[in-house]
């Protein structure tokens, strides 16, 4: 992997591939890392530049204590994107990389292609918020680890495969508790997508996944121009749980959408 530094936070990555055709910035989400989008990645490095990133906090990444926050990560990414001097990218994200690739968009369209926003949570049901507030709230307490299990009913489908899904809670559980509980607050409970949806001047894809968590009517009333597609039978990790489904869909919507 490569590093950068900034502010004396190291911030890693995996940079795979080559080519004239935009480069694809791969966001994964919360608790995760950059391996979240290796088929991703091992599929289209054959074809073009990508990049895999490590959030701060996440994955190989410093910790440093501190707030997170979806504009904090933004700012980040964009720190990436000036050092490398990235031209124009595809950003794709899954779960809360999705908002920090939509937020992203929003701020900087000047390194934004294109985006694709996989299952992330945007403009949820009270019922929604209501169900994940208590698990939210217990993120702070010594027995996070306990609140971090009980996520699984609301992340998994009872046919995921359960190698993936054990592999999948052990990264998260991995990742620190001062970036988990107010990384979890910011984007679900604090971030408000309205603004940044109506900014978007680039093509954008949504990819729900079995169970829908957003409410892409809305989006799509704010974003008139966003595409949608779903991945069948599988839960919310479908870039390891249906990365044939996830790479056709990824490879339609640059086909078709991307200039």
């Amino acid at each position: 992997m490569q590093k950068l530094n900034r502010d004396d936070v190291a911030l890693y990555f995996k940079d795979e591939g080559s080519g004239t055709a935009p480069p694809m910035l791969f966001v994964h989400g919360w608790g995760c890392d950059h391996t979240f989008f290796a088929p991703q990645q091992a599929h289209f490095s054959h074809f073009q530049r990508t990049i895999a990133v490590d959030l701060r906090g996440h994955g190989a990444s410093s910790a440093p204590i501190q707030d997170y926050t979806v504009e904090g990560f933004v700012d980040d990414l964009a720190h990436l994107c000036r050092e490398l001097t990235l031209p124009k990218s595809i950003v794709v994200g899954h779960s809360m990389g999705g908002t920090i690739a939509l937020q992203f968009v929003a701020r900087h369209p000047e390194h934004v292609a294109a985006t694709v926003m996989i299952d992330s949570v945007l403009f949820p049901s009270p019922a929604f918020i209501d169900n994940l507030r208590p698990i939210s709230d217990a993120l702070f307490r010594p027995d996070y680890l306990v609140a971090l299990a009980s996520l699984q009913p609301l992340l998994f489908l009872p046919t995921d495969d359960s190698t993936l899904r054990w592999h999948i809670g052990q990264v998260i559980s991995r990742t620190p508790q001062h970036v988990l509980a107010p990384a979890l607050v910011d984007h679900i409970f604090r971030y408000d997508a309205t603004s940044a949806a109506g900014a978007v001047g680039a093509p954008i894809a949504y990819i729900a996944s079995e169970n829908v968590i957003a409410n892409v009517h809305r989006f799509q009333g704010l974003c008139p121009e966003l595409k949608i597609g779903q991945a069948l039978g599988v839960g919310h990790f479908s870039t390891l749980l249906a990365p044939a489904q996830i790479n056709s869909m990824l490879e339609a919507f640059y086909r078709t959408q991307v200039p």
